[in-house]
């Protein structure tokens, strides 16, 4: 029997600026993601910005037990656009040609099962990936 998490993408909130324009927003894709425990699955959002900012810090949260917990922060600044948690779990890097930060989760686990944000100053969507047992191997 063949077992899958899935990774399913909510859209909450764009945020639009003064006169319906665009300033501040992102939008996470795809709208759903399979991949087997201990597989490599990658989130995606882009992002767009006033040029109010010349530069933007870009987090991913997730949700875990009801809590909104913090994982990782990128920016377009130079020398801060990749970032990697301490187990080497979460890495997130941000692309500025193409206005996109992404966030690989290496080795998926049960655990991984949340809800996942990206914000950008005051903007904010989230995902939701649900992981399931690998199934063990007949003996």
């Amino acid at each position: 029997m063949f077992l899958q998490r899935s990774l399913c993408l909510f859209l909450f909130f764009a945020s639009k600026g003064i006169n319906g324009k665009d300033e501040d927003s992102v939008t996470q894709f795809p709208s759903s993601v399979r991949s087997r425990e201990g597989d490599v699955s990658l989130l995606h959002c882009n992002f767009t910005h006033s040029s109010a900012y010349q530069n933007v810090f870009l987090q991913w949260y997730h949700k875990e037990e009801g809590k909104i917990k913090y994982i990782l922060q990128t920016s377009t600044l130079d020398g801060m656009n990749k970032e990697v948690t301490a187990d080497g779990h979460f890495y997130a890097f941000v692309d500025t040609k193409l206005k996109t930060t992404y966030l690989r989760i290496h080795a998926i686990r049960l655990t991984d099962s949340a809800f996942y944000y990206c914000a950008l100053s005051p903007t904010t969507e989230n995902m939701l990936l649900q992981s399931n047992q690998k199934p063990s191997q007949a003996q």
